[in-house]
């Protein structure tokens, strides 16, 4: 052996062990890169050519060729080898991870099992949880798999339902879904809950994904979201019947449970709302269908609320030609049946009663004018300031002097203490002269009082006057206080009724109801001010 051919054969030699390394090194290659994973992308996985090439293809020598992937296909696989667990070394931290989906480049593939890798640990789920708006505005196609492949991730699902009220963003079907057959926590109810936030034209269609996702998943539930579809439709065939409604109510009744009665209570005021426009007066039967169904099967304030709102546009809309019979023959027991659970209500209601009063006795019908006054009575006995104000009219029109039995009526149910006393015809030359001297009495102390108090200290200028006087009985009326309340009460009631209003924008329908309350609070406090 020639000593000049020592270098081609360690050449040689070097070729060879250099073919033998790349074989392994493709056999391994997987795992090294694996091991390796995240550079590209927030990953820092070993593949130069992806981060030094412009056209992001990771090349792989292999048995003396080159191998070329794209890096992105690589990451994928990469990642799908993770989630199934085929590689020891494989680990991605969940700070990777999270970098991995902010970023504006990740696939579809990537966040799908980005997302699974961080459900396995403590640490992923709590990353999941603050990740939560930016997954489910960006990743939201993959949620509903996830959800339903995850044991161990509870608190995190909670967290996403809680989206809509913590950020105002709205759930897809699809979450929504999952979310019932996965946690006992949330229940067909609040599914259709969801439902009244779009559109009513879109409503099958949600309960028909519902009721074939729950079937498909093998959930109970689905029978229910079928009854509910079935009921739903019947429902809907009001248009051609007003006798419909007790028809749907009835079925709804025995077939559904009394949480579920919310859906189609609100389900029927919006038909009864579109039914409205295109009748003329409305019909009654369906008004009470809807308010009879409601309060039999549940008491809920907020439909209470709703129904009350409807009937004033009810009463707007019929005039003053048939606003008084309607209220009569429909309204009435609903109307009652709610207010004697919530005296806000009650107060409201009695003020209607005491408006269709007015229009009664305007139009000469007397007797129906003494049937909505003695409601008003029953349903609110205190201090009514329209009450008061238009049984001090009636007396003074002579009203009473054509009808002597009515005023007997009214006295009858009428609070002295807090109303005007309607006179005895017997007793009225008495009143006047009682009345003449004690209007004397009073001007003589005024007189006294404004003397000595020049002679002393001058004009007191917290005295309130007449108009001011009746001005602060008024407000402290409207507000409920039969007695002059401290500030701590009369704060109380207007935070109390503030959060009621609470108008988050001037276009909320409550901003001029709030503005009042607030117009009207301070105007009573500065009139309090100046009587101490």
């Amino acid at each position: 052996m020639s000593y000049v051919n020592l270098p081609r054969i360690f050449l040689n030699f070097f070729r060879r062990l250099c073919a033998v390394l790349a074989v392994v090194l493709s056999v391994s290659a997987s795992q090294a890169l694996a091991e390796q994973l995240f550079k590209i992308d927030g990953l820092t996985f070993a593949c130069d050519t992806c981060s030094n090439t412009e056209d992001g293809q990771c090349k792989i020598a292999k048995d003396g060729s080159t191998v070329t992937l794209p890096c992105i296909k690589l990451s994928e696989l990469l990642l799908l080898n993770a989630v199934q667990g085929n590689y020891d070394g494989l680990n991605p931290s969940h700070t990777e991870l999270r970098q991995l989906l902010l970023g504006n480049e990740v696939t579809s593939e990537q966040a799908k099992y980005a997302l699974k890798l961080l459900t396995k640990t403590e640490a992923g789920r709590a990353t999941l949880r603050y990740i939560a708006p930016h997954v489910l505005d960006r990743h939201a196609a993959h949620l509903p798999g996830l959800i339903m492949s995850s044991n161990e991730a509870g608190d995190v699902w909670d967290a996403f339902w809680k989206l809509p009220q913590t950020h105002g963003m709205q759930l897809t079907d699809g979450v929504r879904a999952a979310m019932i057959v996965k946690s006992n926590k949330l229940s067909i109810p609040q599914l259709l809950e969801s439902i009244e936030e779009s559109p009513p034209t879109e409503h099958d269609a949600k309960l028909e994904f519902y009721e074939n996702f729950l079937r498909e998943n093998g959930h109970e539930a689905a029978e229910k979201i079928a009854d509910v579809r079935d009921i739903r439709n019947k429902c809907l065939e009001f248009e051609t019947s007003p006798k419909v409604p007790k028809a749907c109510n009835k079925q709804a009744l025995v077939e559904l449970p009394p949480e579920y009665q919310v859906y189609f209570s609100k389900l029927q005021l919006q038909l009864m709302e579109d039914y409205l426009k295109r009748t003329t007066p409305p019909g009654g039967m369906l008004l009470e269908a809807v308010a009879q169904t409601n309060y039999e099967t549940f008491r809920s304030q907020e439909i209470a609320r709703l129904i009350f709102n409807e009937v004033q546009a009810i009463n707007d809309k019929l005039g003053d030609k048939n606003r008084a019979r309607y209220l009569t023959k429909e309204i009435q027991p609903m109307l009652e049946a709610y207010a004697r659970d919530n005296k806000e209500l009650a107060f409201e209601v009695g003020r209607l009663y005491v408006s269709a009063a007015h229009e009664s006795f305007n139009t000469g019908k007397l007797n129906n004018g003494f049937i909505y006054m003695r409601r008003s009575f029953v349903i609110f006995p205190e201090v009514l300031p329209e009450r008061v104000s238009l049984l001090s009219a009636l007396q003074k029109s002579g009203a009473f002097d054509q009808n002597p039995a009515l005023k007997e009526q009214l006295t009858s149910v009428t609070d002295l203490s807090t109303s005007v006393q309607l006179e005895r015809e017997d007793y009225k030359p008495m009143l006047f002269a009682a009345a003449g001297v004690l209007v004397v009495l009073f001007i003589a102390i005024l007189l006294f009082a404004f003397i000595s108090g020049r002679a002393a200290a001058g004009v007191d200028e917290s005295i309130l006057t007449e108009e001011e006087r009746m001005e602060l009985s008024e407000i402290l009326g409207e507000f409920g206080f039969l007695e002059r309340p401290d500030k701590s009460q009369l704060a109380t009631f207007f935070r109390e009724r503030a959060k009621e209003l609470h108008p988050d924008t001037g276009q909320h329908p409550n901003a001029d109801a709030f503005a009042v309350l607030t117009e009207r609070y301070e105007r009573v406090k500065v009139l309090i001010e100046k009587q101490l």
